[in-house]
C-alpha cells in the first residue's frame, strides 16, 4: 500500500467492503482505491498524464504492504465518483466530446485535474469551460436573447440547465472567476425562483438528466438571491431611464409625431414599470434591446432609446461582477486566493 501524506490519507476499507470498479484492467500494473472503490490500471498511463502521479508512484513501497493480484495498492483521500471520470475521461474515447460529457464527471477532470496537475484533461476542460461560461457581453447578447425559434432557445436551456449548478459549485470551490460573473447571469437566467419553495430551483436543487440531484452550495445560494433583488432594483430603472418624461429622451429632437410619442411612452412606462415581473426578467438577464420595448413609438424616437438601452446596459455589464462579490473584469484570476 502506498500513502500520499500521513495527514491527509484513511485506514483502507475492509476487504469485504471493497468495490471493484468497472475500470479494471487485467493487465494493469497497479490498483487504486478511493473510498471503497479499487481501480486497476496502468501506472505508466496515469504518470504520461500527470507529473505528480509519477513522482508519488516512484516512491519505494514496504515489502508488507498487501498486493491485489500483484499489484501495489495506491490509496487517494478522494471521491471514487471523481477519479471514475478522471479515469473514464483518459481510458474511453467516446467521453473526448467534451459539450457531450457527463456533467460530474467534466466536474470531476476539473477538480482532480487541478489537484494533480493532469495538464492534457486540465487545460482542454478549462478551453471547454472558457468557452461556454466566460462570456463577453456581445457574445452573451447573440447567444441567450437570439430571435431564433423556439426549438433552439429550448435546446440552449436544457444544456445550461443541466449544467450550471454544477458549473457554479466547481468554480467557486477551485476558484474560477474568470467564469463566475456569466455563470452567475446564468444561473439567473436558468434557475427557476418559485413562489413554492419545492419547486425552487436555486433553493432546492434541480434533478439531472440521470436522475440525480445536483443542489447549489450555500453560499451560492445567498450570492443568486442577494444578487437577483440588487440587480432587479438596480438594473431596471437603467436600462429603462429613457421612459421617464424627465429625461427628455422622448420625445427626441428628430421625433416624427411628438403627441403620440408621448403617449406612447406614458404607455410604456406603465408597462415596464405596472408589471415589475417582465422588467425584473430582462434586468436580472440583462437581455439586449428589443424593440418591443418602444411599441409605439416612431422611428427616430425607437432608435433614440436604443441607444440609451444600450448605453446602460454595457455600463451594468462593466459592473457585472460586483453584484456577486467578484473583482473588476481585469482582476478576475483563476485559481488564485
Amino acid at each position: 500500500m502506498f500513502y500520499l501524506r500521513k495527514s491527509i490519507v484513511t485506514s483502507l476499507a475492509e476487504p469485504s467492503k471493497v468495490v471493484r470498479s468497472p475500470i479494471w484492467f487485467d493487465d494493469g500494473s497497479i490498483v487504486l482505491q478511493v473510498e471503497n472503490t479499487q481501480f486497476r490500471v496502468h501506472r505508466a498511463i496515469l504518470s504520461k498524464h500527470s507529473e505528480i502521479l509519477e513522482g508519488l508512484f516512484t516512491v519505494p513501497q514496504p515489502k508488507d504492504q498487501p498486493l491485489v493480484e500483484g499489484c501495489v495498492i495506491v490509496q487517494f483521500p478522494d471521491k471514487a465518483e471523481d477519479w471514475e471520470g478522471l479515469l473514464s475521461y483518459i481510458y474511453e474515447g467516446k467521453y473526448h466530446e467534451l459539450d457531450n460529457l457527463p456533467i460530474q464527471y467534466f466536474v470531476s477532470i476539473l477538480r482532480l485535474g487541478n489537484k494533480y496537475f493532469v495538464k492534457a484533461a486540465l487545460d482542454r476542460c478549462m478551453a471547454n469551460l472558457k468557452y461556454n461560461f466566460a462570456l463577453t457581453e456581445s457574445v452573451w447578447d447573440a447567444t441567450f436573447h437570439p430571435a431564433e425559434k423556439e426549438e433552439a432557445k429550448k435546446e440552449l436551456k436544457d444544456w445550461y440547465s443541466e449544467r450550471v449548478i454544477d458549473i457554479l459549485n466547481i468554480s467557486e470551490e477551485l476558484k474560477i472567476r474568470t467564469v463566475l460573473p456569466t455563470a452567475y447571469l446564468l444561473g439567473l437566467l436558468y434557475l427557476t425562483l418559485a413562489k413554492m419553495e419545492s419547486q425552487d430551483d436555486i433553493v432546492c436543487g434541480r434533478t439531472r438528466k440521470d436522475g440525480t440531484h445536483a443542489q447549489l452550495d450555500n453560499s451560492i445560494k445567498l450570492t443568486l438571491l442577494r444578487a437577483r433583488d440588487t440587480m432587479a432594483a438596480e438594473f431596471h430603472p437603467r436600462l429603462f431611464n429613457w421612459i421617464l418624461h424627465t429625461t427628455h429622451t422622448i420625445p427626441c429632437t428628430e421625433c416624427q409625431s411628438a403627441s403620440a410619442c408621448r403617449e406612447s411612452r406614458a404607455n410604456l412606462f406603465k408597462k415596464m414599470f405596472a408589471d415589475f415581473r417582465i422588467s425584473v426578467h430582462i434586468a436580472t438577464t440583462l437581455a439586449p434591446w428589443d424593440n418591443s420595448y418602444a411599441r409605439g413609438l416612431c422611428m427616430n424616437c425607437t432608435a433614440a432609446a436604443n441607444i440609451a438601452f444600450n448605453a446602460a446596459h454595457s455600463r451594468i455589464w462593466t459592473n457585472l461582477p460586483s453584484h456577486f462579490g467578484l473583482p473588476n473584469w481585469d482582476d478576475l484570476k483563476d485559481f488564485a486566493d
